[in-house]
Protein backbone atom coordinates (compact mmCIF):
# COMPACT_ATOMS: atom_id res chain seq x y z
CA UNK A 1 0.00 0.00 0.00
CA UNK A 2 0.98 3.30 -0.56
CA UNK A 3 1.29 5.71 2.82
CA UNK A 4 1.46 8.83 3.56
CA UNK A 5 2.63 10.06 7.16
CA UNK A 6 1.51 13.71 7.70
CA UNK A 7 4.51 13.41 10.76
CA UNK A 8 6.96 12.90 8.32
CA UNK A 9 5.46 14.91 5.39
CA UNK A 10 6.80 11.61 3.07
CA UNK A 11 5.02 9.07 1.12
CA UNK A 12 5.89 5.50 2.33
CA UNK A 13 5.21 1.76 0.44
CA UNK A 14 3.65 -0.23 3.42
CA UNK A 15 4.39 -3.91 3.37
CA UNK A 16 1.85 -6.19 5.84
CA UNK A 17 4.07 -8.16 8.57
CA UNK A 18 3.85 -11.34 9.27
CA UNK A 19 1.55 -11.68 5.72
CA UNK A 20 -1.25 -10.18 4.60
CA UNK A 21 -3.83 -12.58 5.78
CA UNK A 22 -2.69 -11.86 9.76
CA UNK A 23 -1.24 -8.89 10.03
CA UNK A 24 0.26 -7.20 12.96
CA UNK A 25 2.11 -4.57 11.60
CA UNK A 26 3.52 -2.32 8.67
CA UNK A 27 6.91 -2.49 7.23
CA UNK A 28 7.42 0.52 5.68
CA UNK A 29 9.93 1.77 3.22
CA UNK A 30 9.89 5.60 1.97
CA UNK A 31 9.15 5.97 -1.97
CA UNK A 32 12.23 7.88 -3.36
CA UNK A 33 13.94 8.07 -0.55
CA UNK A 34 16.04 5.64 2.48
CA UNK A 35 13.69 6.43 5.71
CA UNK A 36 12.46 2.96 7.19
CA UNK A 37 9.96 2.78 9.89
CA UNK A 38 7.41 -0.14 11.39
CA UNK A 39 3.96 0.63 12.37
CA UNK A 40 2.55 -1.70 14.77
CA UNK A 41 4.66 -4.76 15.68
CA UNK A 42 7.99 -5.49 14.30
CA UNK A 43 8.21 -9.46 13.70
CA UNK A 44 9.43 -11.85 10.61
CA UNK A 45 7.68 -11.01 6.93
CA UNK A 46 6.87 -14.16 5.19
CA UNK A 47 5.29 -14.42 1.42
CA UNK A 48 4.52 -18.31 1.81
CA UNK A 49 5.28 -19.97 -1.60
CA UNK A 50 6.45 -23.13 -1.77
CA UNK A 51 7.20 -24.34 1.68
CA UNK A 52 10.07 -26.67 1.56
CA UNK A 53 12.61 -24.05 0.72
CA UNK A 54 13.06 -20.40 2.39
CA UNK A 55 14.94 -17.66 1.86
CA UNK A 56 15.82 -15.56 5.29
CA UNK A 57 16.85 -12.18 4.17
CA UNK A 58 17.32 -9.47 7.10
CA UNK A 59 15.08 -6.81 5.13
CA UNK A 60 11.96 -7.11 3.05
CA UNK A 61 13.52 -5.59 -0.14
CA UNK A 62 16.38 -8.11 0.63
CA UNK A 63 14.29 -10.98 0.30
CA UNK A 64 12.40 -9.42 -2.58
CA UNK A 65 15.98 -9.23 -4.31
CA UNK A 66 17.12 -12.53 -3.45
CA UNK A 67 14.47 -13.88 -5.52
CA UNK A 68 15.37 -11.84 -8.31
CA UNK A 69 19.38 -13.53 -7.54
CA UNK A 70 18.10 -16.72 -7.12
CA UNK A 71 16.20 -16.71 -9.99
CA UNK A 72 13.30 -18.38 -8.26
CA UNK A 73 10.18 -17.27 -8.06
CA UNK A 74 8.42 -20.21 -5.53
CA UNK A 75 10.93 -19.57 -2.84
CA UNK A 76 9.16 -18.95 0.13
CA UNK A 77 11.01 -15.47 1.28
CA UNK A 78 11.18 -14.85 4.74
CA UNK A 79 12.00 -11.03 6.66
CA UNK A 80 13.60 -10.83 10.01
CA UNK A 81 12.95 -7.25 9.85
CA UNK A 82 16.30 -6.62 11.66
CA UNK A 83 18.77 -8.74 13.36
CA UNK A 84 16.97 -8.73 17.20
CA UNK A 85 14.05 -11.32 15.39
CA UNK A 86 16.56 -13.57 13.81
CA UNK A 87 15.66 -16.45 16.88
CA UNK A 88 11.94 -16.11 15.86
CA UNK A 89 12.52 -17.99 13.05
CA UNK A 90 12.57 -21.18 14.55
CA UNK A 91 9.06 -20.98 15.59
CA UNK A 92 8.43 -20.48 11.85
CA UNK A 93 10.72 -23.61 10.47
CA UNK A 94 9.13 -25.77 13.60
CA UNK A 95 5.48 -24.66 11.64
CA UNK A 96 6.76 -25.47 8.41
CA UNK A 97 9.64 -28.07 8.50
CA UNK A 98 11.39 -26.71 5.34
CA UNK A 99 13.54 -28.96 3.64
CA UNK A 100 16.15 -26.07 2.68
CA UNK A 101 16.95 -22.94 4.07
CA UNK A 102 18.82 -20.41 2.71
CA UNK A 103 20.26 -17.46 4.52
CA UNK A 104 21.06 -13.98 3.06
CA UNK A 105 21.55 -11.82 5.87
CA UNK A 106 23.71 -8.69 5.61
CA UNK A 107 27.55 -8.24 4.94
CA UNK A 108 28.54 -6.58 8.52
CA UNK A 109 28.79 -7.67 11.88
CA UNK A 110 25.35 -7.20 13.20
CA UNK A 111 24.25 -9.22 10.09
CA UNK A 112 26.84 -11.83 9.87
CA UNK A 113 26.44 -12.73 14.01
CA UNK A 114 22.52 -12.87 13.52
CA UNK A 115 23.37 -15.06 10.62
CA UNK A 116 25.61 -17.88 12.55
CA UNK A 117 22.92 -17.79 15.11
CA UNK A 118 20.59 -18.40 12.31
CA UNK A 119 22.20 -21.40 11.38
CA UNK A 120 22.70 -22.63 14.52
CA UNK A 121 18.87 -22.95 14.88
CA UNK A 122 18.20 -23.81 11.94
CA UNK A 123 20.50 -27.16 11.35
CA UNK A 124 18.36 -29.69 13.58
CA UNK A 125 15.00 -28.35 10.67
CA UNK A 126 17.12 -28.19 7.30
CA UNK A 127 19.81 -28.48 4.73
CA UNK A 128 21.46 -25.03 4.65
CA UNK A 129 22.60 -23.10 2.06
CA UNK A 130 24.51 -19.57 2.51
CA UNK A 131 23.42 -17.08 -0.37
CA UNK A 132 26.94 -14.93 -0.24
CA UNK A 133 26.64 -12.88 -3.52
CA UNK A 134 26.21 -9.97 -1.84
CA UNK A 135 29.61 -10.53 0.06
CA UNK A 136 31.46 -11.47 -2.82
CA UNK A 137 31.17 -8.23 -4.70
CA UNK A 138 31.23 -6.64 -1.46
CA UNK A 139 28.05 -4.78 -0.79
CA UNK A 140 26.15 -4.57 2.21
CA UNK A 141 23.05 -6.68 1.43
CA UNK A 142 21.00 -8.65 -1.71
CA UNK A 143 18.84 -4.97 -2.54
CA UNK A 144 22.36 -2.90 -3.10
CA UNK A 145 23.50 -6.06 -4.85
CA UNK A 146 21.50 -5.56 -7.78
CA UNK A 147 22.35 -1.73 -8.19
CA UNK A 148 25.91 -2.99 -8.12
CA UNK A 149 25.03 -5.09 -10.71
CA UNK A 150 22.84 -3.01 -12.56
CA UNK A 151 25.76 -0.42 -12.20
CA UNK A 152 28.74 -2.68 -13.87
CA UNK A 153 26.20 -3.31 -17.01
Amino acid sequence: ICYYSFRDKRYFIGIPIPFTEKIRGIECRELRGERKKTLGCKTLWVLKRDLSRILVAESILDALAGEIILNDNKITLCSTNGICNIERIEKLLDKYRPKEIFFALDNDEPGQKAQEKGIEIARSFSRIHIVDDHMKAGVKDLHKLLYHDKAAM
